[in-house]
């Protein structure tokens, strides 16, 4: 049996390393008190994995990508 691959699995392998490193700074910017960066810097990684969910049709990714916000 094969596995279904992305059309674009590159792209989104990008796109998650990327989101991952920028909410890691977001932390690290936050415990060095680099305002307003640390939001920025959420905000990139929101947005990537929200894209990601969208691309692999994930509900759960989506979720609890935006739940926080619903705060």
């Amino acid at each position: 049996m094969q596995q279904a691959l992305p059309r674009h699995a590159n792209l989104i392998q990008s796109v998650k390393w990327t989101a991952s490193v920028a909410q890691i700074f977001g932390y690290a910017f936050i415990a060095f008190d680099i305002v307003p960066w640390n939001i920025y810097m959420f905000l990139i990684g929101l947005v990537g994995w929200f894209s990601v969910g969208a691309l692999w049709n994930d509900r759960a990714i989506i979720l609890t990508t935006w739940s926080p916000l619903d705060r």
